[in-house]
């Protein structure tokens, strides 16, 4: 049996590490350095490498861990928040683990592109109670993302509004477009929503219009 004290149980030194969500953590690995991306044996990589570890399978019966390592260069660099929210579309929260349960959970998606999926479809459904808890708590308060707010807007639309994509743009954000109509006016709008890491979950910060609607 291993010496546990032969171990590190430490981030590398180099390595920038975050927490996403429960049993998740994305990694950064600068090129040239020795970190979780390099596996620290064995020659260095010239490029930077990053990535994800979480946890899956039932914690009480066997858990594994998956690693994700990505290496890209130039342009392709831009590739990895899709890689990233692919492979974290299997990942299944703690509390659901070793149950049959398909629907979100009432705390939300434990990721940014789920998230932000479940607080449009509620405003699809002119739910403004649903889409407000998938906001930071000081904002469901006052002000545009309170619960009232969002149904009498979106409750109240010509066309109900019907969210046609949604991309992960970065680690915390993720690019939107939609369309609805209030009167003869019809929207197609895009926006950025960036999301934050709170105790109950990731929640939505702000929402930033490219369109004005």
């Amino acid at each position: 049996m291993d010496d546990a004290t032969a171990y590190v149980f430490a981030p590398w030194p180099s390595d920038q590490v975050r927490h996403l969500a429960q049993d998740v953590v994305s990694y950064t690995t600068p090129s040239g350095r020795n970190g979780l991306g390099s596996g620290g044996d064995g020659p260095v990589s010239s490029l930077t490498t990053h990535g994800l570890v979480f946890l899956i399978g039932d914690p009480a019966v066997e858990p594994s861990v998956r690693l994700l390592k990505v290496r890209l260069s130039g342009n392709d660099a831009a590739l990895y928040p899709a890689i990233a929210a692919e492979m974290l579309a299997g990942w299944t929260p703690p509390e659901n683990r070793g149950s049959s349960a398909s629907e979100p959970t009432a705390s939300g998606s434990a990721t940014a592109v789920g998230l932000v999926s479940e607080f449009y479809g509620a405003l699809e459904r002119g739910d403004g109670r649903g889409a407000s808890a998938r906001v930071i708590a000081e904002k469901q308060e006052s002000g545009p993302f309170t619960a009232q707010a969002l149904t009498k807007f979106y409750g109240s639309l010509d066309e109900p509004l019907k969210l046609l994509s949604a991309d992960q743009a970065g680690p915390m954000q993720v690019k939107v477009r939609y369309r609805y109509r209030s009167g003869r006016k019809p929207c197609n709008g895009e926006a950025t929503v960036s999301v934050v890491q709170t105790s109950e979950g990731i929640r939505i910060e702000r929402i930033r219009s490219a369109s004005g609607c």
